[in-house]
């Protein structure tokens, strides 16, 4: 129940802000532009340099602690992922369906079941997150839609 609360706040304050349009799916740049405010949220828990996160844009991925747990608060953020590193896959395919454009659903589909398969789950929250975002970074760099 939780998760739908914050959700639903999430959406609303997003389309309050113009950040998204009520109904309206999403593209590649329509995701980054959403995710900004919950980036700037955990730059600010992780200490992480705006650096550190540009570069993952050019496919730069140092495995660096402030940039790894910065993946993982955002996974969070989205509910893609709960506090003990654990992946929310029906959380996933739901919001991909509801917020993301039809044509891109299913290649992201296909990567997101291509790097769960391939990346171990850690005990390491972050590192697993970081991890995963890699995998589907180098699956597709263009489908990368984090704020960079």
């Amino acid at each position: 129940m939780k998760v739908y609360i914050v959700i639903t706040i999430l959406l609303v304050c997003a389309t309050q802000f113009k950040i998204i349009e009520c109904g309206k799916k999403m593209d590649i740049d329509g995701l980054k532009d959403m995710l900004k405010p919950m980036s700037k949220s955990c730059k600010t828990k992780t200490g992480v340099s705006d650096e550190l996160i540009a570069g993952t844009a050019n496919g730069i991925w140092p495995r660096e602690r402030s940039l790894m747990c910065y993946f993982k608060c955002l996974a969070v953020m989205l509910k893609a992922m709960n506090k003990q590193g654990e992946i929310t896959l029906r959380e996933i395919n739901r919001q991909l369906n509801i917020l993301v454009i039809d044509e891109l659903v299913p290649r992201m589909k296909q990567i997101l079941e291509q790097c769960l398969a391939t990346a171990t789950p850690s005990d390491d929250a972050c590192e697993y997150a970081f991890n995963l975002i890699v995998c589907g970074y180098k699956a597709d760099p263009t489908l990368y839609f984090l704020p960079s």
